[in-house]
């Protein structure tokens, strides 16, 4: 994943714990060393962030990144499988907190009334059928007569 120990140090200095290779329980270490080091160091970004900017991603981004990061370098150390049930609680339980009352700028297309519908829809159902018999009759009165 990550070229080396010592830079995964940087990133994580809690990797080089000991428990982290003597651990028996993947889940629950696992569990443990997301919450306590990639989530609170998540929180405490976010929260030196003021609640308006909490759904700029240009403001975001860059924690969410590292977030991720550090998820999935413990993962990595611990042999855990990522992503995974701890993984996407951990996810949710943020897009909760701080995303909630985010939403897209883009315009969001829906259907159109039900009447202009059934317009659409009608209008070459019925077409169809009068172009079938008007091309029958044109070649009924087209054939040569002897």
């Amino acid at each position: 994943m990550f070229g080396s120990l010592k830079y995964h140090h940087k990133e994580c200095p809690l990797c080089l714990d000991p428990l982290f290779f003597v651990a028996k329980r993947c889940q629950k270490i696992y569990k443990l060393y997301i919450s306590n080091y990639c989530e609170k160091s998540f929180h405490t970004s976010m929260f030196n962030l003021s609640m308006e900017d909490w759904c700029d991603w240009n403001q975001v981004g860059r924690y969410y990144s590292n977030l991720t990061h550090c998820i999935e370098a413990i993962a990595g150390f611990i042999s855990c499988y990522y992503p995974d049930q701890i993984s996407e609680e951990l996810f949710i339980r943020i897009h909760t907190t701080f995303f909630r009352n985010c939403s897209l700028n883009d315009n969001v297309y829906s259907d159109p009334p039900e009447n202009t519908l059934m317009a659409l829809v009608l209008t070459p159902v019925c077409i169809i059928p009068l172009m079938v018999a008007l091309v029958v009759w044109k070649s009924k009165n087209d054939e040569p007569k002897s």
